[in-house]
């Protein structure tokens, strides 16, 4: 893309000014490319310290199944939340109900095993708040996907939450 000759200036400094360099958009593509990896490197990183948990932990199997049961429990959730991602906007309702009960499970699964292991260890009065805030984030889960509905009857999914619909203001709003 040539840039146009401007009149106002002098011929040395128009051949000065360019558009963007053409290495701005590789780099914008390998910028892209390095943030396409990040999921796989953050895989990477929990299976490392995964399997050295479970080295560690390898005398005291109740810590060898909580390490390994909330490895399986995230790698499934996350299986589920992509496809749920990936369903077209014509899908068949069973299949996004369906995922919609498997992905409340698992998260609800995790949230309930952290609870257990961090109970385990604080005084009682602690202990109930723990099991008292999951208990509390389990019902909010399964609220917020079996239950609300937006103003005009549709789940949380089907409506335009979180896509913010931004419309110049009024003088008199402005005001």
């Amino acid at each position: 893309m040539a840039s146009k000759p401007n009149p106002k200036l002098p011929e040395e400094q128009q051949q000065t000014i360019s558009p963007q360099p053409p290495s701005s958009s590789r780099f914008r593509a390998l910028i892209t490319q390095l943030f396409n990896l990040l999921p796989a490197v953050g895989f990477l990183f929990l299976t490392v310290n995964v399997i050295a948990a479970a080295y560690h932990a390898r005398q005291d199997p109740g810590t060898l199944v909580f390490v390994l049961w909330s490895y399986v429990n995230l790698l499934l959730l996350f299986l589920c939340l992509k496809k749920f991602e990936s369903l077209e906007a014509d899908s068949p309702p069973e299949k996004r109900e369906r995922l919609k009960v498997a992905i409340w499970v698992l998260a609800t699964a995790l949230n309930l095993t952290f609870a257990w292991r961090v109970a385990g260890i604080m005084p009682l009065a602690l202990a109930v708040v723990i099991w008292a805030m999951a208990a509390l984030v389990a019902v909010a889960g399964f609220y917020g996907l079996f239950i609300y509905k937006d103003g005009n009857g549709n789940c949380i999914e089907n409506s335009d939450f979180g896509k913010a619909r931004l419309r110049e203001l009024s003088p008199e709003e402005k005001v």
